[in-house]
């Protein structure tokens, strides 16, 4: 299983892939919980994403790419493939803010 981002039900064919779920459960679940993030950590069981909540998530992704860095207990390669992955949801996530009636999914 992986962990995505979606549009539901939308001609847009929006995906973006976030993690295999071994490696969002290892790094992103734990230093999301660590950084005590209220989003992201339950991106692993699914979450929508509405016009509401994706300034905050937008904010949290940012948060924890500014601190990915720092986790001595993280492989260098998997920083690298971690930021790029935090940086490309970003960016498809900013391209919604203007949305009104904005609903994805992320699980």
């Amino acid at each position: 299983m992986s962990v995505a981002f979606h549009i539901p039900n939308s001609p847009d064919s929006t995906y973006v892939p976030v993690a295999s779920e071994a490696f969002f459960n290892k790094y992103w679940a734990e230093k999301s919980d660590l950084e005590e993030l209220e989003f992201i950590p339950r991106f692993g069981i699914g979450i929508d994403v509405d016009s509401e909540n994706l300034p905050i998530i937008i904010g949290e992704l940012e948060k924890l790419k500014n601190r990915v860095p720092e986790y001595s207990d993280v492989p260098y390669s998997e920083k690298l493939q971690w930021m790029e992955r935090i940086s490309t949801l970003i960016d498809t996530l900013k391209r919604f803010l203007e949305q009104e009636d904005f609903h994805g999914y992320i699980g």
